[in-house]
């Protein structure tokens, strides 16, 4: 079942398809209606409006270099052909990836890949892994009821193409190998690769390396006094960096509900416009139908042209209810996301944060009691354990 960059109008879930130049009518409900009018055909034969941002501006992407991002290079994703595939409970829908680039990352200057969302989120768990504190793009929510509608899989495919768009633009995430195997590797190749990477994070965590290191530093945050870790010790502590990070954050904190107070409001705005579409649509349709019903010439005329202009009057609301999601509710609910992503990172720097100072405090401790010992010329065993303490 292949799923179309969606274009069409809500309308109500029983359609009535009315000709409104002959008076013809009749009723259908298989969701789809007839092209009942000029204005309609019209409406439906023109292209749709661009994916939203997180601004008012086009996705940002690398092609013929970025300036924002410092990026020089050139490199066009695009997200688009959602098919769904297999049924029941393990349905899902998969996605058409096109990459065009000169990046020397790559083996290939253009290529297709095919994508479901459970790699997206793979990928973005991947990315906040491999990268700690950095802001990594947001994807979209999970949704149980409904994901299969042609609406939320067109929106859903907008927030996946913005997510890659943002990962390739990423002065840092964009040299991830993660993103490039995303990209451009097989199937095959994507399921060795997150293989690889699984037994490779497994044997780090229980031997050295980075994720080692942190599991260490949080092992030895669990084993010193509650004291060195309160608010109050880390204070003492704090660099203008931090005050800067902290500043941000309760900026975060206050922006979150006004933002989500916003997309409530632009929510109950776009679903106005949409119910004044259907209102103007049936409004159309009954007047017609009264017009056929009518035994004066004149009368019937008149009816039927009022009910052509509300029908093209459904027809212009409609559209602009599809403008004020595209344009207007979906930033909003990218900024939701990205307000999301900031306070992510943030709380992962004040994690670090806790654990290297905690550290430093056991460290400082370690040293002292091994001062001691040499101080009071304790037996050569005892110096012995305590230097092997400072040296872990």
């Amino acid at each position: 079942m292949s799923f179309p960059r969606f274009r069409r109008f809500r309308r109500m879930s029983k359609w009535v398809n009315v000709d409104f130049d002959s008076g013809a009518a009749g009723s259908s409900a298989s969701g789809a209606p007839s092209a009942s009018s000029n204005t309609q055909a019209a409406a439906a034969s023109s292209s749709p409006p661009p994916p939203p941002s997180s601004g008012t501006s086009a996705p940002p992407t690398t092609a013929g270099g970025n300036h924002r991002y410092g990026a020089t290079e050139h490199m066009h994703i695009d997200v688009g052909e959602p098919v769904k595939q297999g049924e029941g409970m393990h349905a899902y829908i998969s996605y058409k990836i096109t990459t065009s680039t000169d990046r020397r990352q790559f083996q290939k200057s253009q290529f297709s890949v095919i994508r479901r969302f459970s790699d997206f989120v793979w990928l973005h768990a991947s990315l906040c892994a491999q990268y700690p504190g950095v802001v990594v793009p947001p994807l979209p929510e999970k949704l149980l009821v409904g994901r299969f509608s042609p609406e939320f899989v067109e929106s859903r495919r907008r927030a996946l193409h913005l997510f890659l768009c943002r990962c390739g633009a990423h002065p840092e995430i964009q040299h991830s190998d993660h993103l490039t195997t995303f990209l451009e590797a097989s199937d095959d190749a994507l399921t060795h690769f997150k293989a690889d990477k699984a037994k490779g994070s497994s044997s780090t965590s229980s031997g050295g390396g980075g994720n080692g290191l942190f599991q260490y530093m949080s092992d030895t945050v669990a084993s010193i006094s509650n004291t060195l870790t309160s608010t109050t010790f880390l204070d003492k502590l704090k660099t203008n960096a931090d005050v800067q990070v902290e500043d941000i954050a309760a900026y975060m904190d206050a922006l979150e509900p006004i933002i989500q107070g916003l997309a409530k409001h632009a929510h109950g705005l776009t679903k106005r416009a949409r119910e004044i579409a259907d209102g103007l649509f049936e409004y159309g349709v009954a007047l017609t139908l009264l017009g056929q019903s009518e035994e004066n010439e004149s009368l019937q005329t008149a009816l039927r042209y009022v009910g052509s202009c509300a029908d093209a009057l459904s027809v212009l609301a409609a559209e602009h209810a599809e403008k004020e999601v595209l344009l207007f509710e979906e930033p909003i609910v990218d900024y939701i996301r990205l307000v999301g992503a900031v306070k992510a990172a943030l709380i992962k720097r004040n994690e670090v944060r806790q654990v290297y100072h905690s550290a430093v405090a056991d460290l400082d401790t370690k040293k002292a009691a091994l001062a001691k010992a040499i101080a009071k010329g304790s037996s050569h065993d005892k110096v012995q354990s305590a230097e092997s303490d400072v040296s872990k």
